[in-house]
């Protein structure tokens, strides 16, 4: 019987040790608990700032699509005022020359028609500029001309004369016709 106190240390021994197992096992669920929250966490803002990033990344892609979009559309706005402008001072030289002819009255024989015909800038070059139509593009290294589009009959056959009227305006027609192939 000398056994049963050493039996009864040696169970109290056990006991106490199997109750700090279970305190250390306690604590490492809780802790495993507590990371595994803090992972799940951290993957869902990940995730959150990764669609973030990508509606960002949309949406400067459509901002620069947009910004290309209205750099185009200026370029070709001022390709058109461009070749307004010059068609426009085109008839003006035209009328002008009509006029000057008149005063003149050299009693040169008239030709019957005159013809619609720009003459492009010469030795003029706008560099860094692309165009989208190639007699803009012609037209900006200084070689449009325009087939006989329309004839404005002259001042001295007695027909009636255009003067800034229908007959300009049909000869511009016919030129943004040409532009616009």
């Amino acid at each position: 019987m000398d056994d049963l106190p050493l039996a009864l240390a040696e169970i109290s021994d056990l006991r106490a040790e199997l109750d700090r197992e279970r305190r250390m096992r306690r604590a490492a669920e809780s802790l495993a608990k507590s990371l595994a929250r803090e992972l799940a966490d951290e993957r869902r803002t990940r995730a959150d700032a990764e669609a973030e990033t990508a509606r960002c990344r949309e949406a400067a892609d459509r901002a620069v699509r947009e910004a290309d979009d209205d750099r185009r559309m200026l370029k070709l706005a001022e390709a058109w005022r461009e070749e307004r402008v010059k068609m426009k001072l085109a008839h003006a030289a035209i009328l002008l020359e009509e006029r000057m002819r008149e005063v003149s009255g050299n009693g040169m024989q008239k030709t019957g028609e005159v013809d619609c015909v720009v003459a492009g800038r010469q030795g003029r070059e706008r560099e860094g500029r692309e165009a989208e139509n190639p007699h803009i593009r012609r037209g900006m290294n200084g070689f449009v001309e325009f087939s006989r589009a329309f004839k404005v009959p002259s001042p001295g056959l007695g027909r009636d004369r255009f003067r800034g009227g229908a007959g300009g305006l049909e000869c511009e027609k016919a030129q943004l016709r040409v532009l616009m192939k």
